[in-house]
Formats: structure tokens, C-alpha cells, sequence
């Protein structure tokens, strides 16, 4: 398609005899652009069901293919456009692809007022990861935004059967509702949602932002690193779903930013509440790490920044290290009940160590900093060197079982902190955000306009500026102590302790397992 052109039709449906399989990951089918200038070849579609489909009327099997540089848009859906239509059935996608088949990627493009898009492995069984799943998949430096829908539910991406996902430099934002038409946020729509019959998922250095409810809803193993994610509730979860994952999950959750979560005072005015930072759940006896993630709160109606919950297989092996929860009006909370019975064996061996939770503020509305809800004490934990400081004058902050009040104080003795302590940590310049970055720039110094910039990101128009790692990179600044906090600080520097290998061509899957295999204990 030709770089500048516009069309009123998708591509259509790949059928054997319309499209060949490539030869290889690095010789793939390729769908793209041609031209020396222009903007991306823009397919309006507000009347066909999809931009691309692959296994919708018939089953067949794909593989080695790429779609690169391809603006997918439905008119109809933009309330901005004046080929608006508020009066119909809103379900057009961009990609459905229900089949099985291996070597799919998606580089460069734009989704937008879509209802989302959809990638999955065609199975008529339960059974996970079978043959007839979606292997290696990749979604890169693609731009999906303003999805909604008048008819089910709706995600700016939904995966399901697919083994070895990667999520790269994207930019996801405003997805699963739309304000002008009321059809306002629900628990049931999110930016990213990926189901408990995917497996090895990566998600980098991707802007996530303004989701209906989650940012990323990762019910299945993965890694989540260096991603910068703007008022989602929550923005990462990992493993958490009323109907988890056989056998529990296992991953890492490193190196991101999270800012605000949703509140019901939230222009939005939906169902959704306030949600928690990241999430983690039903993590088996592999482990799971919770590090160097900054979590920055402004508001009430949130509970903590970083909530652990037992459900499905427990909590075992749960490392929560090096993060820093800063103005989040709860800092940390768990459900679970210890015991060495089989029935109650459901925390074990987790560690929270290093962690800087601080609340300055001292109107600050807060329910509480720490809550166990079903312990009286940190059983089933190993606490070392936290640091705490809670302004609100409400000091009985912390609630365990049978809603017990006690101070923070008081909490570390009875999660016997080996060198935790209460202490006030000043930082650099702790006010730095997306908003600041962009007034940096000689820009309009707000939220929105940092956001309006990065949705124009494209292969023929990247600007580092406008990447998750560029502002993520002026916040930590920002969150540099001014004083030794025991560590000299360098317990919240740019490197990883467990980096994943880089991913080289399709090898998603390996890098997971080079996590599992290189899994170290504190």
C-alpha cells in the first residue's frame, strides 16, 4: 500500500490460495507500505468487520508473516471525525486472528476507534498450549488507542493461545470506553489482556496509559519490564484472575513506572474504583520478582501500591525488592493463609526487602499503609531493611486479621524487619512526570498533550523522546535520594539484577525459561 493513500476497505481475510506462508521468520510474507514520504496507508473501516482476518470463516494454519507500517482506523467510531455515526452496532477490529500457526508480526502500525484487536490460537478444547495454539508472536512500536464498542467487551489487544508473546514499544492508551458516546470504563475491558491459555510473554519498554480498567492483565508467566504506565487499576498484573491459571504462573515485574490508578473521582465516572499499582497472584513454587519498580501515587480511592493475593496455587517464593512507593496512600497488602496442612498451604517463602514506602503527605486520605487482612503477623514472609514514613495523622495504619489496628512501629516488630525502620527519605525531585518531561521539552507541559504525542509515534516518525525509556529515565532521576537510605541509593539504580536476555528473532519462550533457570533467592 502506498504511503499517503487512503482506502475504505481492510485487506480482507487471508485465505491459502489469497496468501502464501513465508519461508522463515527472517523471510516472512511481508504486508506493508511503499513511498519515499507520506503518513502510514490509512484503511478506514467503520463498515467491514475487520482491517486483517485470518481463520474467521475457515480454519488454516499461517505462518512467517509480517504486517509493518499500516494505519487501521474506524471513522465512524471517532467521535472527533465528522464521518462520526453514534447510532450503530460498534464491533470492528483490526486483527482477528483465530487460528493456529507460528511467526506473526506486527511492527510500526496504528489501531485506532477500533474495538480492539484479537489474536488467538484456534482450539476446540481446554487443553492449553496444544498444537493448534499461535507460537511467537510480536507486536512492535504499534500505536492502539481509543478502542470501544457498543456490543461486548472490549480490549485495546486480546490474546488467547499463544506461546512465546511480545509486547515492545508499544503505545496503548484511552482503551475500553468512550466518554462522548457513554460507553463508560468497566472491569471487563483493559488495554492489554492476555488469558491464562497464553504462555511466555514479555512486555517492555511500553506506554500504557488510561485503560479502562488494567493496563496489562497478564493471567499466565511473564516478564514486565521497563513499561510506563499512566492511570490504569491497576497497571500490572500478573497471575491475579478469579478463575487462575492451573498450576500457577511464575515471572518478573522490573524497571517499571507506574503513576496514579483510577479513582471514582476520576472524570470518567464509570464503575470502575481505584485499583491497586501492580498485582501479583497464584505464583507456584518457581517465584516470582517484584524490583525496581517506582510507584507514584496523587490521590485516594486506591488501595495499596503493591497488593499480593493467594488465590489458585498461593504465594511461594514471591521476591518484592528495591521498589520505592511513593505518595500511594496504602504501600503494601496480601490475602493468605499460612499452614503446613495441604488446605492451607498457601504462603511460603516470600521476601519483601529494600523497599522505600513513603507517604509525605500528611492529607492524605488513606485507609491503610499495610494490611494482611487474613494474618496476624507477617507469616509466610521474610521482612528485611524497609523503610517507611506515613504522615496522615491516623498512625494506626496498619490492619491485620479481624480489621487489628497497630502502628508501623508497631508492625516492625511484629514482622520482625531485620534493619527496617521508620524513616523520612527526601528525593531529588520527586514531582516528575510525563507532564514535566514534556514541559522539559519546550512542550505543553500536561499529561494529555504527552500522550497525544506519543499516539503519533511511527516507523517513519520515532522520536526517543516519546519512548517509555526516555521518561522513565528523567523519573528515576527524580527519585534519586538526597541522602544514604542504607545502600547509598544504589539499591534503586538503571540496572537489573536478573536482565532477560535479549530477544533475537522469535525466541520468546527462552527468554522466560532463562529467567526460571537463573532464578536466584536474596
Amino acid at each position: 500500500l502506498k504511503r499517503g493513500d487512503v482506502w475504505y476497505e481492510p485487506i480482507g481475510g487471508i485465505t491459502s490460495n489469497r496468501l502464501k506462508n513465508g519461508r522463515s521468520a527472517q523471510q516472512p510474507t511481508l504486508i506493508a507500505s511503499y513511498g519515499a514520504d507520506g503518513p502510514r496507508p490509512l484503511l478506514k473501516l467503520g463498515d467491514h468487520r475487520a482491517g486483517l482476518s485470518v481463520g474467521v470463516n475457515r480454519p488454516i494454519t499461517v505462518e512467517n508473516v509480517a504486517l509493518v507500517g499500516i494505519h487501521f482506523y474506524d471513522e465512524k467510531g471517532d467521535p472527533g471525525s465528522p464521518e462520526f455515526v453514534r447510532d450503530r452496532v460498534k464491533r470492528g477490529t483490526g486483527i482477528s486472528w483465530i487460528g493456529p500457526g507460528k511467526n506473526f508480526l506486527v511492527e510500526g502500525c496504528r489501531f485506532q476507534y477500533l474495538s480492539g484487536g484479537a489474536i488467538q490460537g484456534k482450539s476446540p478444547s481446554r487443553e492449553r498450549l496444544s498444537e493448534e495454539s499461535l507460537r511467537n508472536v510480536r507486536i512492535r512500536r504499534c500505536v492502539v488507542d481509543h478502542a470501544w464498542s457498543t456490543s461486548g467487551h472490549c480490549q485495546g489487544f486480546f490474546f488467547h493461545k499463544v506461546d512465546g508473546l511480545l509486547l515492545e514499544e508499544n503505545v496503548l492508551d484511552h482503551n475500553g470506553y468512550c466518554i462522548e458516546t457513554g460507553d463508560l470504563p468497566t472491569w471487563f475491558n483493559h488495554n492489554v489482556y492476555i488469558t491464562i491459555e497464553c504462555d511466555n510473554v514479555i512486555a517492555r519498554g511500553n506506554i500504557i496509559a488510561r485503560g479502562s480498567t488494567t493496563g496489562i492483565y497478564c493471567r499466565t508467566n511473564g516478564i514486565m519490564e521497563d513499561n510506563l504506565c499512566l492511570d490504569n487499576s491497576p497497571s500490572l498484573n500478573l497471575g491475579r484472575i478469579a478463575k487462575a491459571r492451573p498450576g500457577g504462573v511464575t515471572g518478573r515485574i522490573a524497571g517499571n513506572v507506574v503513576i496514579d490508578g483510577l479513582s471514582r473521582q476520576s472524570l470518567r465516572q464509570g464503575e470502575v474504583g481505584g485499583g491497586p499499582g501492580i498485582e501479583v497472584a497464584n505464583v507456584n513454587y518457581e517465584g516470582a520478582v517484584v524490583e525496581r519498580n517506582i510507584i507514584i501515587g496523587s490521590g485516594a480511592e486506591r488501595p495499596a501500591a503493591i497488593v499480593l493475593s493467594s488465590g489458585g496455587v498461593g504465594l511461594h517464593n514471591v521476591t518484592v525488592r528495591n521498589n520505592i512507593s511513593y505518595g500511594w496512600p496504602g504501600f503494601m497488602g496480601w490475602v493468605g493463609e499460612p499452614g503446613t496442612e495441604l488446605e492451607k498451604l498457601r504462603l511460603s517463602n516470600n521476601v519483601v526487602k529494600n523497599n522505600v514506602f513513603q507517604l509525605h503527605d500528611p492529607r492524605a486520605e488513606a485507609r491503610w499503609a499495610v494490611r494482611t487482612r487474613d494474618t496476624a503477623d507477617a507469616a509466610g514472609f521474610i521482612f528485611s531493611g524497609n523503610v517507611y514514613h506515613y504522615a496522615p495523622a491516623a498512625k494506626d495504619c496498619v490492619e491485620l486479621v479481624n480489621k487489628q489496628r497497630v502502628t508501623l512501629e508497631k508492625w516492625l516488630v511484629i514482622s520482625n524487619d531485620d534493619g527496617g525502620r521508620m524513616q523520612k527519605v527526601e528525593f531529588v525531585d520527586p514531582s516528575r512526570n510525563p507532564a514535566t518531561w514534556h514541559g522539559s521539552l519546550g512542550r505543553e507541559a500536561t499529561r494529555e498533550a504527552f500522550l497525544a504525542e506519543a499516539c503519533k509515534q511511527g516507523k517513519f516518525n520515532w522520536r526517543e523522546e516519546y519512548t517509555a525509556k526516555a521518561v522513565i529515565a528523567y523519573i528515576r532521576e527524580g527519585f534519586r535520594p538526597k541522602t544514604d537510605i542504607g545502600g547509598g541509593g544504589s539499591r534503586h539504580g538503571t540496572t537489573l539484577r536478573h536482565p532477560a536476555p535479549p530477544c533475537r528473532d522469535y525466541g520468546v519462550r527462552q527468554t522466560l525459561s532463562s529467567f526460571r533457570s537463573s532464578q536466584e533467592r536474596p
